[in-house]
């Protein structure tokens, strides 16, 4: 059974599991344990990583939530170590649609051959200019 504290005594945030007698935060095995910085720039972190077009690098994230370029890296790669890892088997099956792309279906048109021959001289020998 795992209780709030209530009675006031102890530290503010803490729970109790009162099978274990032990006391832990709500953070307590997710990304964001152990860290001081407060939620709302975790949160905000994540959705700048999540929804930048191309990457976003630290210096930037750094100045949007007024950081030290050292936490914004810090924060930068827990949250792509998070997104890394692969607790769900369950893979993406059939045609799937993401921002009106579609990934998977026929292959592209293969090179012709004329594309890997090189470009013939002015004489009409195939030989490669010499510089």
């Amino acid at each position: 059974m795992v209780r709030k504290k209530e009675d006031g005594v102890g530290r503010v945030g803490r729970w109790n599991c009162h099978d274990c007698n032990a006391s832990f935060k709500v953070t307590c095995g997710t990304v964001f344990h152990g860290t001081k910085i407060e939620l709302q720039k975790w949160f905000l972190a994540i959705s700048l990583v999540v929804n930048a077009k191309k990457s976003l690098s630290s210096c930037q994230l750094a100045r949007d939530l007024d950081l030290n370029q050292k936490t914004a890296w810090y924060f930068m790669t827990r949250i792509r170590a998070e997104m890394a890892k692969k607790t769900n088997a369950l893979l993406l099956q059939g045609i799937i649609e993401a921002d009106e792309t579609y990934i998977g279906g026929k292959p592209r048109k293969a090179n012709k051959k004329e594309d890997r021959e090189p470009a013939k001289r002015g004489d009409g020998t195939n030989k490669r200019l010499s510089l």
